[in-house]
């Protein structure tokens, strides 16, 4: 497997930053992978299996974990909840789901630094939320 010039570049940079994306629809993950291509400063992980992430987790060490609510097992709450009991820090979680009748403010309270996404939402906001987890984006410049 080659890398490209950017992909290199990022893979030898300590200020890279790495998204862990977990989702069990393989037709969300490959929406997500392809928004997430445009942004080579970031190292994505993409997993369709819960206990393959909770596996690579600690290898990975991720700022940033999207998560879909509704896995097949776990759901994105309890998975998050099980990241944060294998590391000292708390990994910053981007919860999707489609559920339009979710509260928003039970999920927030069982989770530190979450954000919630209804499915579906556009390339923009996913990178801006997720940039604004890592610091990335004044919060002002994207209100």
């Amino acid at each position: 497997m080659q890398l490209t010039e950017s992909e290199a570049q990022a893979a030898f940079n300590v200020d890279t930053k790495k998204v862990m994306v977990i989702d069990d629809c393989y037709d969300t993950l490959a929406i997500m992978k392809k928004y997430l291509e445009s942004k080579p400063e970031l190292k994505s992980s993409y997993f369709s299996d819960e206990y393959m992430a909770l596996r690579e987790y600690l290898d990975i060490m991720p700022d940033v974990v999207v998560v879909d609510l509704n896995l097949e097992e776990i759901n994105g709450i309890v998975l998050t909840n099980l990241f944060n009991k294998l590391s000292l820090f708390a990994p910053k979680v981007i919860l999707i789901s489609k559920s339009r009748n979710l509260d928003k403010k039970i999920a927030r309270c069982e989770i530190e630094n979450v954000t919630y996404l209804e499915k579906p939402f556009s390339k923009e906001k996913l990178i801006t939320e997720i940039e604004k987890k890592l610091g990335l984006v004044n919060y002002r410049e994207v209100q």
